[in-house]
This record gives structure tokens, sequence and C-alpha cells, in this order.
């Protein structure tokens, strides 16, 4: 993403990125963090983070082997 989240700018492109994929009632969620210690920002990552376990990517890295000899690919 181009803009940082704490921006309005960015918060507002997550938040349509966010609802785009599902995250429908985000926007009625935020309010109920207060008091929780959580930030918005939080809120932002959590529904990402749950996205991507819910469809995760993987990036084959052949040339990168660990010590069991086994490739070190990433998953997001």
């Amino acid at each position: 993403m181009p803009k940082n989240k704490k921006t309005p700018d960015g918060f507002a492109a997550r938040i349509a990125l966010l609802k785009h994929v599902g995250f429908i009632d985000i926007e009625n969620w935020l309010p109920k963090l207060r008091g929780s210690g959580a930030g918005r920002d939080d809120l932002l990552d959590a529904c990402a983070l749950a996205w991507s376990a819910r469809d995760p990517r993987r990036v084959a890295c052949a040339r990168e082997k660990d010590a069991r000899g086994l490739t070190m690919d990433i998953w997001y």
C-alpha cells in the first residue's frame, strides 16, 4: 500500500480494500474498540491477517535452503 495506514488517506484505502474482500461491517466495529486498548490500525491488521490466512499465497525460493534442506519459501 503506498500510503501509511495511520494517515487519513491510507486508512480509507485500507478500509475500502477490506470491504471489497468481505469485511463489509468493518466501520461498525471501529467504535467498539474504545476502551479496549486496541487501535483502529490494529483492527485493520487483524482483518488483513484473517483474510490472508483464509487464502494464503506462496512465494517459492528454490535457491535458499535451511539447515534441513527445506526451501525457504514465504507464505503470506
